[in-house]
């Protein structure tokens, strides 16, 4: 199933796509050898790790508290 990275949805699993995802590792770690990982794994391995990236984020703890008052942020 696809990521849904949409601003604002009460279903999105993923704060970025993985083309934004794939990019960003090609421009900051493509001499890393868990770039390579990243590039073996099947889009649907990948989508996995995303959704669990999120996962992670969300209840990543944050000093003071967070803001929902601009959407696009």
């Amino acid at each position: 199933m696809a990521l849904n990275t949409d601003v604002g949805s009460s279903s999105a699993d993923s704060m970025a796509t993985l083309a934004e995802i794939s990019a960003h590792l090609n421009n900051n770690y493509s001499e890393d050898a868990a770039f390579a990982t990243w590039e073996d794994m099947t889009t649907a391995q990948q989508e996995d790790l995303c959704r669990q990236a999120a996962l992670f984020f969300g209840y990543f703890p944050l000093r003071g508290a967070k803001a929902f008052t601009d959407p696009e942020q």
